[in-house]
């Protein structure tokens, strides 16, 4: 079983090399190729979620992006937060089962940002994934879903 996870890293690893991602839009793809190299050792690169062109409600405010993923029981995934580096502003990352939040980048009481979080999925379900921009200026942003190997 460890064969095949080294076996299936080395082969992302040689197509992320061998095959540039193309962005529509945005020019984020050497800053994910970064972010997913800095997500850790014991990390296996599985998908982005890229914030596209900002969406506003009729009062004027950021809707944060969402995207929807199926999360398997058993396994301890890790989110992590990219953005270009010529945005000062804020991202936060939120993941939430149904109604209820189940992991951040944000801790409000202490006002501190993380550049991520693990999260050891208990139930295979639908989850959703947001990206935020608390201060309302939209960026060009992107989450990291990559698997974590135990050990």
């Amino acid at each position: 079983m460890k064969q095949l996870f080294k076996i299936i890293r080395l082969l992302v690893f040689l197509t992320s090399i061998l095959l540039p991602c193309q962005l529509s839009g945005q020019d984020l793809s050497k800053e994910i190729q970064d972010c997913a190299l800095n997500a850790g050792n014991d990390a296996v690169y599985l998908q982005d979620f890229k914030a596209g062109k900002p969406q506003f409600n009729a009062d004027g405010k950021l809707i944060p992006a969402k995207f929807t993923m199926l999360l398997k029981k058993n396994v301890r995934y890790r989110f992590t937060v990219c953005k270009s580096p010529s945005f000062a502003g804020k991202v936060v990352l939120k993941l939430y089962d149904e109604n209820r939040l189940m992991g951040t980048t944000f801790n409000p009481a202490t006002g501190k940002d993380y550049p991520g979080f693990d999260f050891a999925c208990t139930k295979t379900g639908v989850y959703h994934l947001f990206i935020e921009f608390p201060d309302g200026t939209p960026g060009e942003a992107a989450a990291i879903l990559s698997y974590v190997e135990t050990k």
